[in-house]
């Protein structure tokens, strides 16, 4: 049977709050504060949260606190794009309305679903705020109408099938975020810890040039080199940026900009194709993200910097993991491209360096495989998803237990090598 109700039916509406920054004892404990810039666009789960409430935050915020599976629905800013489910006991800021689901009625995790299917409505509510940012009061989210099947074995169906295909994004995601701290504590042992292969045969020396023991501060192998990192870099020639009202669910060249996604949305328009150089490193000028790019691509937006290596040897994972790793966060907000350039690297002689792009470049390889499987497991799941949402796909015959993510990988055989 199908229901139209408000969202307020569905649960109690939080609406989350952020702790004075200036009182770090209400911070760093055991309880996530999810964000906006937490959450990614297409993923059910969220990581490790930027920042954390403590007990003492727990105690002041207690009524505001969310369980488990709690659908979390971003109300200010990137609105009708982010949505996302509590992985455990959790806070929220002031950006986000999350619904706790009256579980005697109402699916969880089938709400997530709904309220996914219907981010266009939160979309089209938005009001603006003085600043030009979108906004949808809580009074306004709530009263949104969507339509549901009522029947709780099948919202439980139907949210089995869709997190199946969520299940092995979230695996496939653990495995990239493995393959790239292997890589990040490989560049660690050799360039940081100066215990790369053959360490002992090197004499290293001070930023005077005196011969020091291995292990001193600062100390560097003889023929290595610190400079600023816009000493090595090569100009490059770029194509004219995607506007951000530009930017396609699909397409055939990929955007990339300085938000989270690594895709941020498509174009069709070849004159937008920025195909040499490859690799090349796309730096985030407010947000600070550096991005590992080795596909034909678009530039989105403003605020997008290239950054490709004059000595072509450093490419691919050294170069990527020596900028990646450059701190610029006291430089607060700001356009940061000009403090990059005059932050340094290290160069390593050809030899070692090389020898380590050749370790860890299948690793970069490996993390291209698993994000493409991941787009194909997004794609189809949102073919699923209004099908299923709307009760136009039948599931009455199904049994839960027959979808699961390993049957789901065999089926389609999307199996990870």
């Amino acid at each position: 049977m199908i229901a139209e109700l408000r969202i307020s039916d569905l649960g109690e509406i939080i609406t989350g709050n952020t702790p004075p920054t200036a009182d770090r004892s209400l911070y760093d404990g055991r309880y996530p504060l999810i964000m906006p810039t937490d959450i990614v666009e297409g993923e059910k789960y969220i990581g490790d949260t930027e920042e954390t409430v403590s007990d003492k935050g727990f105690i002041k915020y207690r009524k505001s606190i969310i369980p488990k599976d709690t659908p979390c629905v971003v109300t200010i800013g990137s609105i009708g794009k982010k949505i996302c489910l509590s992985k455990e006991d959790s806070f929220t800021n002031q950006a986000i309305n999350a619904v706790k689901v009256h579980k005697d009625k109402y699916d969880p995790v089938f709400v997530f679903y709904l309220l996914k299917y219907n981010l266009p409505q939160v979309k089209n509510l938005s009001s603006g705020t003085a600043s030009g940012r979108e906004n949808v009061s809580k009074s306004s989210f709530a009263k949104i109408k969507v339509k549901l099947l009522k029947d709780l074995p099948t919202q439980k169906k139907i949210a089995s099938i869709l997190s199946a295909y969520d299940d092995l994004i979230e695996i496939n995601n653990q495995r990239i975020q493995l393959l790239k701290e292997i890589a990040e504590e490989i560049y660690k042992e050799w360039f940081v810890r100066m215990r790369f292969p053959g360490y002992q045969d090197y004499k290293f020396y001070d930023k005077e040039g005196k011969e020091v023991a291995h292990g001193t501060q600062g100390a560097l192998p003889g023929g290595w080199d610190r400079v600023q990192l816009g000493e090595v870099i090569a100009p490059v020639k770029r194509k004219p940026k995607v506007k951000k009202d530009q930017y396609l669910t699909d397409g055939s060249i990929p955007v990339i900009d300085q938000g989270d996604n690594l895709i941020a949305g498509y174009v069709n328009d070849v004159g937008y194709k920025q195909t040499d150089p490859l690799p090349v490193l796309i730096f985030g000028d407010h947000t600070r993200r550096v991005k590992y790019v080795n596909f034909p691509f678009a530039c989105g937006a403003d605020g997008t910097q290239l950054i490709y290596p004059k000595n072509q040897n450093l490419l691919p994972t050294y170069f990527y993991l020596a900028v990646k790793g450059i701190d610029l966060s006291n430089f607060h907000y700001s356009r940061h491209f000009k403090f990059l350039k005059s932050e340094h690297i290290t160069i390593p002689d050809d030899q070692i360096v090389i020898k380590y792009n050749e370790l860890t470049s299948n690793f970069l390889e490996e993390i291209d495989v698993l994000r493409n499987k991941n787009q194909i497991l997004k794609e189809t799941r949102d073919l699923l998803l209004p099908r299923l949402i709307s009760g136009k796909m039948d599931v009455s015959e199904l049994a839960i237990n027959e979808v699961t993510s390993s049957n789901l990988v065999n089926e389609n055989h999307l199996q990870t090598h």
